[in-house]
């Protein structure tokens, strides 16, 4: 078996869901670095190969992003060769890379105007618009699928079925029961599925109302899509995106993405409400499961930006001077970590706490990856497993992490 072909069946046997095609960039730049070191198998993958390779991948021109994935796929390759100490480099390299990428995407506030236009419209504003029975027609339940419920899927929404007859479990649609007492949004296809499994969302009051309108109206059957192009197909996923701004625009003349949707969303239900600061860290992470399907890091990175309007992060270099250390780092704090000033309070205290045992949670981290890296039988992916679970269990810092590692 050629280097090549080992690397395919190795990663597919990791992703049986993923079509090789998504895997070509790479298998490409991987071909490259085998002609270039003479690794026509698997058995001539040796240490000095090694370090040539990860010399290789840290010192080529290709994006951090690929890199990571070059390096994630190489000690994963090194793990199965039993090279424990190079694959110790490699896991090292990645959680370094790993992390550059994270603290590049936090710097990203806003990307462009037509986005921050978006923003600074909030979710109260846009519910300001009562659902209109009389307006029967696919804009107008898009709209109130995306506005009025809390919850918010992505694009799979542009795949919603009625009743479906058969495969339930494969679709994405809406379930009204003979009796109309029950109605949800069932979705199974979707981005993190794989993570959190069927995502069953209650609908109710005036939203229920007008799905059943509109169904009566449309006369929509079992196993009908409700949102079609004009050839009566299932729009492809960037037309639907298109169709989605064009609803926004012509609904309150402002084009908003599913994006910038859930951007706003999350601010609004969550970081700019009262009742969500008091939760645990247990409750925070269930609540944006439940109503995003991701995790709260994954909120805190991509959704959670810079809060509109907030004098606590902007300050001019006039009153700079006169303002004391301390406000100074709590706006330091507030603008690294996105984070209202509420929480900021809460995470602050919790930091200090955790803080009295920054020794023994070095040392348990340590040990994890030690362990992890020099047990025959380890396997990488429990190891960044057991890696992420503590380093949120004990809050610790990306910096902090890099310098215990």
């Amino acid at each position: 078996m050629s280097f090549l072909e080992f690397v395919k069946k190795k990663l597919l046997e990791k992703y049986p869901d993923v079509n090789s095609n998504s895997f070509k960039k790479t298998f490409s730049i991987i071909n490259s670095f085998i002609k270039k070191n003479n690794l026509e198998t698997i058995k001539k993958l040796t240490q000095k190969k090694s370090e040539k390779i990860l010399n290789m991948i840290l010192n080529s021109t290709k994006s951090k992003e690929t890199k990571r994935k070059l390096l994630f796929i190489f000690a994963y390759l090194l793990e199965k060769k039993k090279m424990k100490k190079m694959q110790h480099k490699f896991l090292k390299e990645y959680v370094n890379l790993k992390y550059k990428i994270i603290d590049e995407r936090k710097e990203s506030i806003i990307r462009t105007p037509k986005e921050k236009k978006s923003l600074d419209i909030s979710l109260n504003k846009l519910r300001e618009k009562k659902i209109n029975f009389t307006v029967i027609n696919q804009k107008t339940l898009l709209y109130n699928l995306l506005v009025f419920l809390d919850e918010t899927p992505r694009l799979e929404i542009r795949e919603l079925v009625f009743n479906p007859t058969a495969d339930k479990t494969k679709k994405n649609y809406i379930f009204l029961n003979e009796s109309k007492t029950k109605c949800q949004m069932i979705l199974n296809k979707y981005k993190t599925a794989k993570y959190y499994n069927s995502w069953e969302i209650n609908i109710s009051g005036d939203l229920k109302k007008y799905i059943e309108i509109y169904i009566e109206k449309k006369k929509i059957k079992p196993d009908q899509n409700f949102f079609l192009n004009k050839r009566k197909k299932i729009f492809p996923s960037n037309k639907f995106s298109e169709f989605v701004q064009q609803t926004f625009k012509q609904k309150i003349n402002v084009p908003i993405s599913i994006n910038s949707l859930r951007k706003i969303k999350e601010r609004d239900l969550f970081y700019n409400n009262k009742k969500t600061l008091g939760m645990s860290l247990k409750q925070k992470e269930e609540f944006i499961k439940n109503k995003f399907r991701h995790n709260l890091e994954t909120s805190m990175l991509y959704y959670y930006r810079v809060p509109q309007d907030s004098q606590d992060l902007q300050y001019s270099q006039d009153s700079q001077d006169s303002q004391d250390s301390e406000d100074k780092n709590k706006i330091k704090e507030i603008k690294e970590i996105r984070d209202p000033p509420q929480t900021q309070k809460i995470q602050k205290l919790e930091n200090k706490n955790n803080q009295i045992n920054k020794n023994l949670k070095q040392k348990q981290i340590t040990n994890i990856f030690e362990e992890n890296t020099n047990k025959p039988e380890s396997n990488i992916f429990d190891f960044f497993n057991e890696l992420n679970k503590l380093t949120k269990k004990y809050n610790i810092s990306h910096n902090q992490l890099k310098n215990m590692l």
